[in-house]
């Protein structure tokens, strides 16, 4: 996640968004699996305009993680990108 963040911070998008989804394919314990999806949510909204994308991903922390912080920003995300449709 680390990698990805540099790779984000860099504007190399496209090896970010790689590097999130290689780490969610490990065995990442639940608190860095949200925060992961949430990132990744995020780069495929705000960075590659993948909209439909971002919300699947947010809709998946909505969906394995209920009541957690992720959870509420990942509603807020899907209320605001809902509402641009």
């Amino acid at each position: 996640m680390q990698l990805a963040e540099l790779h984000i911070a860099l504007g190399e998008y496209d090896e970010a968004r790689r590097n999130i989804e290689q780490a969610l394919r490990a065995s990442l314990p639940h608190e860095q699996r949200r925060q992961a999806l949430l990132m990744l949510g995020d780069l495929l909204e705000r960075h590659l305009e993948k909209r439909e994308r971002a919300m699947i991903a947010y809709r998946q922390i909505v969906g394995e993680y209920p009541g957690t912080a992720e959870t509420e920003l990942a509603l807020l995300r899907l209320k605001v990108l809902e509402h641009e449709q």
